[in-house]
């Protein structure tokens, strides 16, 4: 009888091990997966800024500023800027 509980106890033990091992790989892939994700989020996020500092790159204000110089209509926005809105915000010193 004896022999039988010291046999149950090595496979107990053994299995014990078995269990570590699993929680332990389990746990070094959760870490790894970790790492791809930040790693993946780094380089999209590195892509996206590269693309908007290219698409600024691109931007010239100045022939942005000619081109709006060339459509102004005369007293466009006047309304706004002289009207009882504008004159009420001036008035409290609000800001935008």
């Amino acid at each position: 009888m004896e022999l039988e509980v010291t046999h149950i106890d090595e496979s107990i033990m053994h299995i014990d091990k078995g269990v570590t091992r699993i929680d332990q790989g389990v746990i070094e892939l959760r870490q790894a997966a970790t790492a791809v994700r930040t790693d993946a989020a780094s380089a999209k996020a590195l892509e996206i800024r590269n693309e908007i500092i290219g698409w600024l790159a691109n931007t010239n204000p100045l022939s942005n500023y000619y081109a709006a110089c060339k459509k102004h209509q005369a007293g466009t926005g006047k309304w706004f800027v002289e009207g009882s809105s504008m004159k009420e915000w001036k008035r409290q010193n609000s800001l935008l």
